[in-house]
């Protein structure tokens, strides 16, 4: 397959399979380490990432954390419609264990029934409404991608067309796709930002007039106390509607006694520094590329900005309650996930259930 994708395999990288198979309580395919320790990373096909020891600042020696806690999402997810998941998940027999993702946020599978040098490859769209199953290995699959033999957009998987490929991202040392700081395997972000859809003025039509003497905010002492600029869709926001709730989201607004955008910051901090997940989870602000949280939901998530590129670059994460995993949507602004959130878009939260949508939308603090 190396010759196929015309890229040279390195120098092993050293990884203590033994241990990372203690880690997870089972063996891995001997094709899959070969991939992980020789091939350099890249996007098979512009499309596949291949999950490795140590991504998202996981220990080298440990299954990454982040993708078991994609798992326990599904199963809670899977709690509330059983219907969307005709697979058993890990650690139950033969349930699903991921070894790879796409661009798309979609995930491929091994299931992992009987010997392991034959686990077959499910794929999943982003989510989870349709499924695919290949009979072949991780390796075969990546095989048949490359060579034009898989039909990815049934699933949702975007491939580049013409010859095999495999797309190795630049400046890029840690051997995971990156942006700044943290978001070292963001699927959107391979060096540069993504291009984020805002759209204040589709806001603005679902929420119309706004307050006749909105409370001023003197912007340039809030940046200047903060130590950087916040979204421009987000100070209209606040310009025009002042603190409240948008359907079940709470807005914070700098030194509003309704929610206090420092307080939230604060919290969020400290939050995230006494989470049992906390190696996987991104920093907050003040900390280097931090995450800026902005709003909060009723039942524990927590809205922040993922401070890639310039402010108005900035797409959405989202921390789920007790700082359990972190979701990302780095495609959409303040205002385009506000807009989408009236849509009943339950995946914008990680499966979360859909807020009940009444209108008004907005309820002024």
């Amino acid at each position: 397959m190396a010759r196929t994708v015309r890229v040279e395999t390195s120098e092993s990288q050293g990884y203590d399979w033994d241990a990372v198979e203690a880690s997870l309580g089972v063996r891995l395919p001997s094709d899959y380490k070969k991939i992980a320790d020789l091939f350099p990373v890249g996007l098979f096909q512009g499309s596949v990432h291949v999950i490795r020891p140590g991504d998202h600042r996981s220990p080298r020696d440990e299954y990454p954390g982040y993708y078991l806690q994609r798992l326990e999402t599904m199963r809670e997810w899977r709690a509330r419609e059983p219907r969307r998941f005709p697979f058993p998940i890990y650690p139950e027999p033969g349930g699903l264990l991921p070894w790879g993702c796409t661009r798309q946020h979609g995930l491929l599978f091994w299931l992992t029934e009987g010997d392991c040098e034959r686990w077959p490859t499910v794929v999943c769209s982003p989510q989870f409404e349709r499924w695919g199953r290949s009979s072949g290995t991780a390796c075969e699959f990546l095989s048949k991608l490359v060579a034009g033999e898989i039909n990815g957009s049934p699933l949702g998987m975007k491939i580049a067309p013409g010859a095999p490929v495999l797309r190795i991202p630049q400046g890029n040392s840690s051997g995971l796709p990156r942006g700044r700081g943290y978001w070292n395997a963001g699927p959107n972000s391979w060096g540069t930002a993504p291009r984020v859809k805002g759209d204040y003025p589709a806001l603005q039509r679902l929420l119309g007039s706004g307050k006749e003497e909105p409370d001023p905010v003197d912007w340039a002492a809030v940046h200047d106390e903060l130590g950087l600029r916040l979204p421009e869709d987000y100070r209209l926001f606040v310009r025009d509607h002042g603190a409240g709730s948008f359907l079940d989201v709470r807005i914070a607004v700098p030194h509003s006694p309704a929610l206090d955008l420092f307080d939230l910051l604060r919290r969020t901090s400290e939050g995230v520094r006494g989470a049992v997940a906390r190696d996987v989870l991104p920093p907050v602000h003040p900390a280097e590329a931090g995450v800026v949280a902005w709003g909060e939901t009723a039942d524990g998530w927590t809205c922040c900005w993922v401070p890639i590129g310039e402010p108005d670059a900035w797409g959405i994460g989202f921390f789920a309650p007790g700082y359990r995993h972190f979701g990302y949507n780095l495609h959409l602004s303040f205002s385009s996930f506000l807009v989408r959130y009236t849509e009943q878009r339950r995946s914008l939260l990680l499966g979360r259930p859909a807020p009940v949508v009444r209108r008004p939308f907005f309820s002024p603090a």
